[in-house]
């Protein structure tokens, strides 16, 4: 390639996926419950989320994927960012970490 090519034809065999992380804090700050309580709306995000990656798909035609992520450098940065703008908020952001897609907290 050259300096000013474009990377255009080089994305039609690539792979992106996405994972999630904070659903269960999400979920908190939405009612007060966590996705073991109510999830309802956690589903409904990760539903939006899906049709979001399904309707990028089909625009530019990447092959896009939604995975459970571990992410658990991550998930310590995540809280810490939000710690700095918004405080300490109980059940959100008063641990050391965010949930990942494989575990909430139980303590």
């Amino acid at each position: 390639m050259e300096r000013d090519d474009k990377i255009e034809p080089l994305l039609k065999s690539a792979t992106a996926s996405y994972g999630i992380t904070a659903l269960n804090e999400l979920q908190y700050l939405y009612n007060g419950k966590s996705i073991i309580e109510d999830g309802k709306f956690a589903l409904e995000v990760a539903g939006y989320i899906n049709n979001k990656v399904a309707e990028y798909q089909s625009e530019d035609h990447i092959q896009y994927s939604v995975y459970g992520t571990p992410a658990e450098s991550l998930c310590g940065k995540q809280v810490k960012s939000f710690r700095d703008k918004f405080g300490v908020l109980e059940n959100v952001s008063d641990r050391d970490y965010f949930s990942n897609s494989f575990h909430c907290h139980v303590s």
